[in-house]
């Protein structure tokens, strides 16, 4: 209590000073004499407009265009990022060159993570295939993926049956995608590609056939090689791609997979996405709304392998969740987000996700969806995010997700 009086005392004992001293200045004898006053007021009011060593830095990557000059039309470039979800950070190198002045592009890279990830991959392309706003484009890929999180099929697997898998896999295709008015998109993709399973070099985990069969994680023991076709139709109005700040994307794609050689792994699939950013006054900020939802269907008696099934989980989707936490026949993700520019190359952002799996998407509608929330920072120029960190939390604890790139990107 005599703290409070103490305090209160000396509030009142500076308010009667602060009263005094004015008191003491003489007012402005002159019309000037006011005038110079208010201008001297004003110019103490003042303070300089400093930025911070962060806004400073972000503010140098975008007018010296520094992520464009480490991606080059033509020659070497380096790649820093993930190969995959749940690869972890990595490097690479490119190579790209551009012959008949420009009408083909070639293009290989290859790149390794810490967790000892790997990819290689060749492309050629026609960008402008006969002057229409059509890329053909034709190549392969391989990949050796070494620590893939299994946690067991449908909804209600234990965060305590985490195991490891490797996958490995050769894709060669050939695909044709096409902008019409600059709103309308297709994508056209055929190809074969090989899978094969191996044993899981996480330490920190068992390896999957350790704790499951090839009954309670189909394709365990399988190597298929699945010939398929796919094809997408959807609506763009982005405004960017890279850091959309208004405008939408919807998206239809439909699937056919089949096993060749004796393979009965045959399936359809259906993959729907909607994204849509709603802009408030200056597109300075902005709610982002998200969705997705893919299903397979085995046909006849096949059975789809377990890594080839929707998943939900990870910094793209149920970001309260580790990567793939969840798996089944059938997907939906729901994620919205409000975001706000805190300053010249950087974003905030509050989300909320929702999204569980089923046997069909009919057992997942109604249900109770598990959920996850948060914060994020988004470092961008005005085309693109090229770092992104959100922290998030759920039943299963706090994740921090770091990824170089915009939300939402998976399939």
């Amino acid at each position: 209590m005599t703290r409070a009086f103490v305090g209160l005392a000396l509030c009142l004992l500076t308010a009667v000073n602060a009263r005094a001293q004015a008191a003491a200045v003489p007012p402005p004898a002159t019309r000037a004499e006011a005038l110079e006053a208010e201008r001297a007021s004003r110019e103490q009011s003042l303070t300089t407009d400093t930025k911070g060593l962060v806004e400073r830095t972000l503010i140098f990557v975008e007018e010296k265009r520094v992520l464009e000059r480490l991606n080059p039309p033509q020659g070497f470039y380096p790649t820093v990022g993930s190969i995959a979800r749940g690869s972890g950070m990595g490097v690479g190198l490119g190579y790209r060159r551009r012959p008949l002045a420009g009408r083909l592009v070639f293009d290989t890279s290859a790149a390794i993570t810490f967790r000892k990830y790997t990819d290689w991959q060749f492309t050629v392309a026609a960008p402008r295939a006969g002057g229409l706003p059509v890329e053909v484009q034709a190549g392969t890929r391989w990949y050796d993926y070494t620590q893939e999180d299994f946690f067991g099929l449908g909804s209600d697997t234990l965060n305590g049956d985490r195991v490891s898998f490797g996958l490995r896999g050769l894709d060669s295709f050939g695909q044709v995608m096409a902008r019409r008015a600059g709103w309308f998109v297709m994508r056209g993709r055929a190809g074969l590609h090989h899978f094969d399973v191996s044993r899981g070099t996480d330490p920190r985990f068992p390896s999957l056939e350790e704790r499951f069969t090839d009954t309670t994680a189909p394709g365990l023991d399988a190597t298929p090689s699945l010939a398929y076709g796919e094809a997408a139709l959807g609506i763009d109005t982005r405004d960017e791609p890279g850091n959309t700040r208004g405008g939408g994307l919807y998206n239809v794609s439909v699937g056919m997979f089949r096993g060749r050689g004796g393979d009965d792994v045959d399936f359809n699939r259906i993959d729907v996405t909607a994204m849509h950013v709603i802009p408030i006054f200056d597109k300075k900020r902005g709610i982002a709304l998200h969705a997705v939802a893919s299903r397979i269907d085995p046909v006849g008696g096949s059975r789809v392998p377990f890594f080839l099934m929707p998943t939900v989980g990870g910094a793209d989707s149920l970001r309260g969740y580790r990567e793939f936490r969840f798996r089944d026949a059938a997907a939906v993700t729901l994620n919205a987000e409000y975001r706000w520019e805190a300053f010249s190359g950087l974003d905030l952002a509050l989300f909320v996700d929702a999204a569980d799996v089923g046997p069909t998407w009919r057992s997942i509608v109604g249900a109770h969806l598990k959920s996850s929330w948060g914060m994020g920072f988004r470092f961008n120029t005005n085309r693109r995010v090229f770092l992104r960190i959100d922290v998030a939390g759920g039943r299963e604890g706090p994740r921090i997700w770091t990824a170089l790139g915009p939300v939402f990107r998976r399939r």
